[in-house]
């Protein structure tokens, strides 16, 4: 069980790392940060929406549309926070699926976290770009699953247009999922994988970190077996 002095040494691990990904997004020029962690843009065009719209509206960065697509094959699609990292070095042994070139195995094992990441192709795909991973990422799909059931599985923005998801949640049999993206009708994950966490899983954290803006994403955290809302009865 994770105690508070834990917690505490945790954070404490994670915030003596250097997040890349975080410091390049705020060397930004345009960019203006307050002290606060957040940022507002300094002219609307870039933003996908005057800077007004966003003001107050959340505690962490809205960030721009610039140059989105090629800070996400080289980091991740989404933007870990130290308050994310250490959520899930204090979740692990994780076993990660799809982890790209590893940036988010990367932090987690920088702050002492225990974590086995696999992508099919962990040195360039169709998401990330080519050359050698952050950490070590081997080579395997959501088949890997089966070798790790005794790990927290995590998914972080898994593919829209692929049923990765739904397959390592359907090959998983352990009882607690991480999952970082958008919810259901989001960008990330099939409709299959929604409907299965929806019908056999409890979302029992949803913790904010920053993202991309027009971006929905957050660190969500499931157990198994489905808590219906009141007045409803569980799906058969």
């Amino acid at each position: 069980m994770c105690t508070i002095q834990n917690r505490r040494q945790t954070r404490r691990a994670v915030v003596d790392r250097v997040n890349e990904y975080l410091e390049a997004l705020a060397s930004y020029p345009r960019w203006k940060w307050d002290g606060g962690y957040s940022a507002y843009g300094s002219s609307s065009d870039s933003w996908l929406w005057p800077d007004s719209a966003f003001l107050g509206s959340a505690p962490f960065p809205r960030l721009p549309l610039l140059d989105r697509h090629s800070q996400c094959r080289h980091f991740a699609w989404a933007i870990p926070d130290d308050n994310a990292i250490a959520t899930l070095v204090q979740m692990g042994p994780l076993v990660e699926i799809g982890a790209g070139r590893g940036y988010w195995a990367y932090l987690i094992r920088q702050a002492g976290g225990n974590i086995v990441a696999y992508d099919t192709l962990p040195n360039g795909n169709n998401w990330c770009e080519d050359g050698e991973p952050w950490t070590e990422v081997l080579v395997g799909d959501e088949r890997k699953v089966w070798e790790h059931q005794n790990r927290t599985l995590f998914l972080c923005w898994p593919p829209l247009s692929s049923d990765m998801a739904y397959n390592a949640l359907r090959n998983y049999t352990g009882s607690t999922v991480v999952f970082v993206g958008e919810s259901r009708g989001g960008c990330t994950g099939d409709e299959a994988f929604h409907r299965e966490l929806a019908k056999h899983w409890h979302m029992v954290a949803d913790l904010p970190i920053p993202h991309w803006d027009a971006m929905h994403d957050s660190l969500m955290i499931y157990v198994r077996g489905h808590i219906p809302a009141e007045g409803m009865e569980a799906p058969a």
